[in-house]
């Protein structure tokens, strides 16, 4: 070194190059020969290439270095920095004596395509192993679950993220997480402190930190334990915050139009309906609300249906089949947005409505690929698609025990949401072995749907009333003050509205104030704030101007990486917090918001030993509220739901119980009646649901004389129970039908049988748009017109299933999407300058009834046709314009064409398309689409396939989109994933061991 300065190295593979460089320059400056520019070209060119090749070679080896070791023995030392990171201080309930960590060994057990099974002796251990597998292979995807649920996005992605922070943060579920930690039993915290110590200590045994963090030069936080309610509260947003956008969709619906229109247009119930109650009777419920027997002889299941298909007793049916909703008929008044100017060929389909609702959900991209509830893909916001069915042991070909079948739908990413898991706990003194296999949520420590050999199930989302929009009237000049809307203040009644009722006690839950309240209360106590926020402590008393009241306000700060931090109120009421959409204020009354809504409960499916014991353990569940089908080892099968149950009181019953629809006859269109779903309700008008439904009062279905079951995010009842679940959007029927029929289609199953039907590409619901189209394609209109007439031909063709190389599925499904936008386009186009993105199919998810009614009726034809046969033509034309643009052929419309895989990792939006290429699934043609038992989007579908019986694992089925690893340069990254796109039977549980980890407690690493 020279003066204090270092000289730079050349690297010794360069040096050579530019030896000969400097040889071949001459000293007197004189330039050379052409040879010698081509050869310092060649030279400087070979030096490029290998400093290239040395980068690329660093980076490989980096990515490599990422990959989790699968071998060998690794030593876990209780006291390692890592396996404390995400403990709580004792002010949060621990006892810091007792360490989590592991007792015994544990070992990690991987077959030939990454199936893990965990062998452990406590059920500690077991989670702290399971934590271990799930940060090897999924960290990144349980980093950005958690940060989607708390809104803390930007902090990893920049300002890009801030508007996604922003409408997640108005829940405030990280400070929500913390208390719903705090609430755990000793059991349960101590299952999930094992787990926090061993994601942390499984991350740290990474050689480099997961692959996403060195694209995005940031580092890995480590877990805590309230990030596994975050993980939870995730599917809280995947799964129910829809309704507030569809109650506030409705809202805008019905301000558009009259309240006859609005009644006819937003129906509860139609003629696809498929009802458990048609063919299912109710069971009374033995149990006690806290899963204790009320009485001995009443926990024997009723008699299992018989081999002649006879009835259970009829002690066992309290409540009789009762008449759906009745249909309202088509009001003789004209839609005024029906004549509205437009292009008579025009056709919006599915693109136009993408564009729409891209303006309506964010733009970023990675964490919309992170959530499901975030998916911009037009199909997948208005698919509807999970199956679950069972048939009782009469009808399996084993005769024995009953079988479940069950394939939850959601967005599709890379890697999938769930993760295969089998966890083995060894016997020990006071308690029996314990397996259960089935798929796991990377962020949690549980196996969410399985089987553990005496019982079996499966979840689809129940779309239940668990949201309420209240209409309050904010200050202008203080957005923090609020008082009821003018028209309401004079009839306001005070005990439901200024003040909330008291909730009533469940699981062990303080009632009274909510968790919020009661941790702000705990705050103040201490002369601090509430966990995570800051806050005003005005908690909503009065102000001196007369009906005003002060909201309580949060001061929620978003950091954003590489830009300043953002500040955001959230102004919280006693029903909520208020939530600015459409113009209007609602406060959001939301089950998410309250203590009863996150545990971890469902863990106890790992020890049911019956159908009855399921369903004890499913009703005190804190998960988003799921439709839950059981079959157990002794051949019974139940339904009823799993998570928790609103009481909203008598007027709610009689509002939302059979027969009841929707009442517009209040100013526009609000329902004015207490307790009514569906619609924003005036603050003054809202009567807050009191407290939660106990175990006893649930709906419940046990051992139907048709010896099966079936739920599809339908309505599943017609008798006043369905009162106690209410309408948040459920499917429309077309697909329960659908599997209802093909359940009566044989006497017997086995497990290809129901995944034959998990697979069924039959489009049912289209034969009626089939049959009009062809009604329409007469002589007369072929003449002239050689593209109907091979339209004509190509739909009498067509085999009446969506399979991927069908071109009448397709003609037809657009035939469909044109007979709605001549009748709804403009109506659409009005409710979305309201609401961005809104439109009469994200009010109701009854539009192919009301579609069908109209089209029976031949009615609301625009004036500029002559009549129905014009209006149809036209649309048949649309259909033809769409697929034959850019000189497209009919006959080449494949629908597998258009319903391609587009399922990668969420890295592939934003790298380089040769680096994208190896970060998703192959494009694959894939069959199946909405209202159909395989509903198929190009990223929206089935997360898994399940069936299986309970005792016969060895005989079930288990197929899932990707593959276990989320690490595209590890073999598992889509291992598995060529039998979910060809629906081939793959094993439920894992093959034989391929690699094994034994973790053991120590000090050291072997």
């Amino acid at each position: 070194m020279r003066g204090g300065r270092r000289r730079s190295a050349r690297p010794d593979a360069v040096r050579p190059f530019f030896k000969e460089a400097e040889l071949l320059v001459p000293r007197t400056g004189r330039l050379r020969s052409k040879r010698f520019w081509l050869r310092l070209g060649a030279s400087l060119a070979g030096a490029a290439l290998v400093v290239a090749g040395g980068v690329l070679a660093g980076a490989w080896a980096m990515l490599d270095a990422s990959l989790p070791r699968l071998d060998g023995v690794v030593s876990i030392g209780a006291d390692e920095p890592a396996a404390q990171a995400g403990r709580a201080d004792p002010a949060q309930g621990r006892d810091e004596t007792a360490p989590p960590g592991l007792a015994s060994a544990a070992s990690i057990v991987r077959d030939a395509a990454g199936h893990v099974t965990i062998e452990a002796a406590s059920r500690t251990d077991a989670a702290f192993a399971t934590g271990y597998a799930h940060a090897q292979d999924r960290f990144f995807q349980m980093d950005l679950l958690r940060r989607i649920a708390a809104g803390e996005l930007a902090a990893l992605f920049g300002p890009q993220a801030v508007r996604v922070d922003e409408q997640n943060r108005l829940h405030r579920f990280r400070a929500r997480a913390v208390e719903a930690v705090r609430a755990l039993p000793a059991d349960e915290r101590a299952v999930l402190d094992a787990y926090t110590a061993g994601v942390n200590t499984g991350l740290a045994s990474l050689k480099v930190r997961p692959f996403e963090y060195l694209v995005l030069h940031a580092s890995a936080e480590p877990w805590r334990d309230e990030d596994s309610m975050l993980v939870l509260y995730a599917m809280y947003l995947d799964l129910q915050s829809g309704e507030m956008r569809r109650i506030a969709s409705r809202g805008v619906l019905a301000q558009q139009m009259s309240p006859a229109l609005a009644a006819f247009l937003l129906q509860r119930g139609s003629h696809w309906d498929a009802p458990l109650d048609r063919a299912v009777p109710a069971v009374v419920y033995a149990g006690g609300s806290d899963g204790s027997n009320a009485d001995a002889d009443t926990h024997a299941l009723p008699p299992r249906a018989a081999a002649d298909g006879s009835t259970p007793d009829a002690a066992n049916a309290s409540a009789a089949p009762v008449p759906g909703p009745a249909p309202v008929p088509i009001p003789a008044e004209r839609p005024a947005w029906l004549d509205d100017a437009s292009d008579p060929h025009s056709i919006v389909g599915a693109d136009a409505r993408g564009a729409a609702l891209a303006a309506w959900m964010p733009s970023l991209d990675l964490p919309a690929l992170a959530s499901p509830a975030l998916e911009l893909d037009p199909d997948a916001r208005s698919a509807i698609g999970s199956n679950s069915f069972a048939v009782d042991g009469a009808r399996t070909v084993g005769g024995a025990a009953g079988m479940v079948a069950n394939d939850m739908h959601l967005g599709l990413n890379l890697p999938n949401i769930w993760y295969r898991l089998v966890i083995e706990v060894a016997a020990s003194s006071g308690r029996a072995a314990m397996r259960v296999a089935g798929v796991s949520l990377p962020g949690a420590p549980i196996v969410v749907v399985g089987s553990n050999g005496h019982v079996a199930w499966g979840f689809t989302n129940s779309y239940g009333h668990y949201v309420d929009l209240v209409e309050v009237q904010a200050d202008a000049a203080d957005p923090a003050r609020y008082r009821l809307p003018v028209a309401d203040t004079d009839a306001a009644d005070p005990d439901s509205t200024q003040t909330p009722r008291r909730p009533l006690a469940r699981r062990g839950v303080e009632s009274g104030a909510t968790s919020m309240q009661a941790a702000a209360s705990r705050a103040e106590a201490d002369g601090g704030h509430a966990v995570g926020t800051d806050h005003d402590a005005h908690a909503a008393s009065p102000s001196d101007a007369p009906g005003w009241q002060h909201a309580t306000v949060h001061r929620e700060t978003i950091e954003v990486r590489g830009a300043p931090a953002v500040t955001l109120m959230v102004y919280d009421t006693p029903w909520g917090p208020e939530w600015r959409v459409a113009g209007h204020v609602y406060a959001v009354r939301w089950v998410a918001h309250d203590p009863q809504a996150a545990n971890l409960r469902l863990m106890d499916m790992e020890h049911a030993v019956d159908v009855h014991a399921a369903m004890d353990v499913a009703q005190h569940a804190g998960i988003p509220t799921q439709n839950i089908v059981i079959a157990d080892r002794a051949g019974h099968i139940g339904w009823t739901l799993a998570g928790p149950l609103p009481h909203r009181g008598a007027q709610a019953d009689a509002d939302a119980g059979a027969g009841a629809n929707f009442d517009a006859s209040s100013d526009a269109g609000a329902k004015a009646d207490a307790g009514t779903d569906g619609m924003p309700v005036p603050a003054g008008r809202y009567t807050r649901w009191d407290g939660y439904l106990d175990a006893a009062s649930y709906p419940v279905r046990i051992d139907p004389h048709v010896g099966a079951l079936w739920t599809a995010n339908n309505r599943q009842l017609d008798s006043a129970d369905q009162a106690k679940i209410g309408d948040g959007g459920a499917d429309v029927g077309a697909r329960a039908t659908q599997i209802r029929d093909d359940l009566a289609a044989h006497a017997r199953f086995d497990e290809r049988g129901l995944l034959a039907i998990a697979l069924d590409d039959r489009a049912k619901a289209l034969a009626f748009w089939r049959a009009v189209m062809l009604d329409a394609l007469d002589p007369q209109a072929l003449d002239g017109h050689p593209d109907r007439a091979t339209m004509r031909a190509l739909v009498s063709e067509w085999d009446a299933r969506a399979d991927a190389d069908s071109v009448g599925y397709t003609l037809v499904r657009d035939f469909e999407s044109a007979m709605y936008d001549g009748w709804f386009g403009a109506l659409d186009a009005h409710m979305s300058g309201r609401y961005a993105g809104s439109g009469y199919r994200g009010a109701s998810s009854h539009t192919l009834a009301i579609m069908e009614t109209l089209a029976r009726e031949h009615a609301w034809v625009p004036h500029r046709f002559e009549n129905w046969r014009a209006f149809v033509l036209n649309r048949v034309d649309a259909a033809i314009a769409r697929d034959t643009a850019d000189g497209a052929l009919l006959d080449q419309a494949r629908w597998g064409e258009r319903n391609r895989a587009a399922i990668a990792h969420p890295f592939a939006r934003m790298l380089p398309a040769a680096i994208a290429a190896h970060l998703g699934a192959p494009p694959d043609r894939l069959p199946g689409d909405i209202n159909m038992p395989r509903v198929q989007g190009r990223s929206f579908g089935a997360s898994e396939r399940m069936v299986v019986s309970p005792g016969h694992e060895d005989q079930g089925i288990l197929e899932m989109p990707g593959g276990a690893s989320g690490h595209p340069l590890s073999p598992f990254f889509l291992a598995g994933h060529e039998d979910w796109v060809q629906g081939r039977p793959s094993a439920f549980l894992p093959g034989p061991a391929a690699h094994r980890l034994v973790l053991r407690p120590g000090t050291s690493a072997s």
